[in-house]
């Protein structure tokens, strides 16, 4: 069906010439294109695990010699199922409403209604609003990002819901031409296309990722075509969309150092230290010198400025300079690096700008467009220490640590001069965790005692975050929830906890609690089964879903790890062990599992790691993986079996002595 439907777009197109790239205003009479595509439209059998397809999609993005720019877009999608349905009765388009001007000239829905009969049903105006995005309620201080969004009246799960539309800028962006655009997204696609039209004399430079065509060029005109894409079905832990989706990077900055350039200019100015700024650094570093004063600066920056969240870039790429930032006393990420250079700078260091893409985000090396970029970092060089990655965004993991990143490429921005280097490779030794029980286990099945843990790299980071400025109430939630995965466990009091380092960096904090869980080992007749427990807190571990048995994505974690666990349990005198689990040891490219135990009269000593090399697992690499995953959480490894070996009656105090 997806070959004959893109025939009839194809000729449609020819017959319907340039009138399709401006749509007729909003009505109830349908074009012979979209008329077309209702009639031939796929049903849910054609795509059995989408929500919805896309039988058709144009986008024009206009570049003018003036620097201005035009986006107009035509969409005409067919609702699948019942959560299609909730995704496209209300469609929403990001502008900044500073610079940019957005119309809908189309939006309606079309539900067939008998043999070649549609109702279509308009929207009106009072079925548009602007948004701001949720998450960015404080962002208007730097921008007014804003979400159009249009609800259609009318859609069922069989409806085709058609939209266009123009997005035009008001006064000049205060960044680049450039960005990530996608050809697809989850959904199928028959037939889209984009098209990108630069200045006579103006190059695009781009680069089609992830199976995305190359375009046709006709002269300034780029063109994309989209024909038959079937749609993915998104597995767990897969990589960012722009690593993963057909898309096109596309700029017309020429290199790397043009677009450093770019920054510098507007940067570097902004962090000159004024008599305030200088005035400041003497009062926050004291008497320190040297690394001590970076790590002092760093912290001060990212514990006293309130962090406004927004990407880099959304704001445009011109700062507010390092008084006014100071003055104000927050920042975005753009605004807490200048301010934390300018004080840099007041104390004879050379800092330097650096930009991080996402987490675990490829960067296509060729392509300089600064939107594969969302934070700032400030850099410097130094002789002991070497380079360090100065995060300001918060103060959670000791200074010179860059909190989650592991290898991506950065921009390393100087006077003239832009590169692409590797951010420092996480060692699993330098994040994870040790936790320690010291556990006794009654005769009815119960255990009481302690945990140990300390905490290690993005591992402290979690302490940190939910504990460190935490009210008594909230810390206290937090530890019971803890506990209750301990088999439903609770504090053994409210105060039977305690925590070290939460405030030093310098030092690994950690955390210690005693609790006491009443129904944790499971009887049957003469036997009691004593299951070792993993890791019971959410703010820090990693989870690795091996659910599937193979991936047609990579496999993506946040960072190397390694997980050790050590347990040392007292068994009740009426019982013997009848089986622990015996020592194991699984050692692959993904990473490296160990078990070991020991008995001694009535106390059992077990010990896990897990240590998990790569944070990327290609395909072909998954059963490493699987193997390793559910080895480390098979029953057999984390079990002691026990016998009871007295009659199940009450104890006779001193009978035993």
């Amino acid at each position: 069906m997806g070959k004959d439907l893109i025939a009839t777009v194809v000729a449609l197109l020819i017959i319907a010439g340039t009138v399709l790239a401006m749509p007729s205003p909003a009505d109830t009479t349908l074009d012979s294109l979209t008329f077309d595509l209702c009639i031939n439209a796929p049903s849910r059998e054609n795509y059995p695990d989408a929500k919805s397809v896309t039988l058709y999609g144009e986008k024009t993005i206009i570049l003018r010699p003036d620097g201005n720019y035009t986006i107009t877009w035509h969409t005409i999608q067919k609702v699948l199922t019942f959560s299609g349905k909730k995704a496209l009765s209300n469609v929403k388009y990001g502008y900044d409403s500073d610079y940019e001007a957005i119309e809908i000239t189309r939006a309606r829905s079309i539900t067939p209604a008998g043999d070649s009969i549609f109702n279509v049903s308009v929207v009106e105006s009072l079925q548009i609003n602007d948004i701001t995005p949720p998450g960015l309620s404080k962002a208007g201080i730097y921008a007014s990002l804003k979400q159009r969004v249009v609800t259609l009246p009318g859609v069922d799960d069989s409806s085709i819901v058609e939209i266009s539309g123009t997005i035009y800028n008001t006064d000049k962006p205060e960044k680049p031409f450039g960005d990530i655009e996608f050809l697809a997204v989850e959904a199928p696609v028959i037939f889209y296309r984009l098209t990108i039209v630069v200045p006579e004399g103006e190059k695009l430079v781009f680069a089609s990722a992830n199976g995305a065509p190359e375009p046709i060029i006709e002269g300034n005109r780029y063109i994309w075509t989209v024909e038959d894409y079937p749609g993915i079905i998104p597995e767990p832990q897969g990589p960012l969309g722009r690593n993963l989706l057909p898309c096109v990077y596309y700029t017309t900055t020429r290199s790397w150092n043009l677009a450093a350039d770019y920054i510098q200019k507007r940067f570097m100015p902004k962090a000159l230290p004024t008599e305030e700024i200088t005035t400041k650094a003497g009062e926050i570093t004291g008497k320190f010198e040297g690394r001590e004063a970076v790590d002092t600066l760093t912290s001060w920056v990212a514990r006293n400025i309130k962090m406004i969240d927004l990407e880099l870039g959304d704001a445009g790429f011109v700062p507010n300079d390092a008084a006014t930032i100071l003055k104000n006393s927050y920042a975005d990420t753009r605004d807490r690096c200048v301010l934390l250079a300018a004080l840099l700078n007041a104390k004879g260091f050379e800092p330097k700008f650096a930009l991080l893409p996402p987490r675990n985000a490829l960067v296509d090396e060729n392509v300089p467009v600064l939107a594969q970029f969302s934070r700032m970092v400030v850099v410097i060089e130094t002789s002991s220490d070497g380079r360090l990655w100065l995060w300001t965004e918060d103060d959670y993991t000791p200074p010179g640590s860059l909190p989650g990143y592991d290898g991506e490429k950065a921009l390393l921005m100087s006077r003239g001069k832009g590169e692409l280097v590797e951010v420092p490779n996480i060692a699993p030794s330098d994040n994870g965790m040790d936790i320690d029980f010291e556990l006794t286990l009654d005769y009815e099945g119960a255990i009481f005692g302690k945990m140990s843990a300390l905490f290690r790299g993005n591992y402290e980071r979690g302490l940190r975050m939910d504990f460190r400025d935490a009210s008594p109430r909230r810390r206290l939630q937090r530890l019971e929830n803890i506990v209750s995965n301990l088999g439903e466990g609770e504090l053994s009091s409210d105060s039977s906890f305690s925590f070290s380092s939460l405030e030093n960096l310098d030092k690994n904090p950690s955390l210690e609690l005693r609790f006491e869980s009443k129904d944790f080992a499971f009887k049957q007749g003469e036997m009691m089964i004593f299951n070792f427990p993993g890791n019971p807190m959410d703010f820090a571990g990693t989870e690795i879903n091996t659910s599937i048995d193979e991936r047609v994505e990579p496999l993506v974690l946040p960072t190397p790890f390694r997980e050790n666990y050590s347990f040392k349990v007292r068994i009740p005198d009426g019982y013997r062990v009848v089986w622990v689990s015996e020592p194991t040891v699984l050692k692959n490219d993904f990473g490296e599992m160990r078990v070991s135990s020991s008995v001694d009269n009535q106390t059992v000593k077990y010990a896990m790691s897990l240590t998990v090399n790569n944070c990327r697992v290609e395909p072909s690499e998954y059963v490493s993986a699987r193997e390793l995953m559910r080895l480390s959480m098979a029953p057999k490894n984390r079990m002691i079996l026990l016998e009871k070996v007295m009659p199940d009656e009450p104890e006779i105090e001193g009978e035993n002595e």
